[in-house]
């Protein structure tokens, strides 16, 4: 393996999800089936190439999605997911409170389907 002249890499792979504003069930599942299979992809090599203890994944998003159409689609929102994996990583968890109910009278649900996360991101 070559020596990298740094102690840390960083690759930014953008994926586009402008569809989401009028996104179909079919469009997003065909989206997660694409970063699915990229994952795998990923982890597969990085495994074959022993260095998984070494790198860790986290996906980002700017903003959520609201959980009730406009019509149109949905609207920005609250409440988006991220998460974080590699070889080191101790998964399997979920950081903050799950909602109890994603009803419209929920004490955590906005008007429009806006979820109101219990804990920030960056916790």
């Amino acid at each position: 393996m070559n020596a990298r002249a740094c102690e840390y890499s960083y690759l930014a792979l953008p994926l586009s999800t402008s569809v989401a504003l009028a996104a179909s069930a079919q469009t997003v599942n065909r989206k997660f089936t694409e970063i699915n299979g990229a994952m795998e992809a990923f982890v597969a090599e990085m495994k074959a190439q022993n260095v998984w203890d070494d790198v860790t994944v986290i996906q980002a998003s700017e903003f959520a999605r609201t959980l009730v159409s406009n019509g149109r689609g949905t609207d920005h929102g609250w409440g988006g997911m991220h998460w974080v994996a590699g070889g080191k990583i101790n998964g399997g968890r979920i950081f903050g409170k799950f909602p109890e109910s994603f009803s419209p009278d929920s004490d955590r649900m906005l008007s429009r389907g806006r979820l109101v996360p219990s804990t920030s991101w960056e916790a």
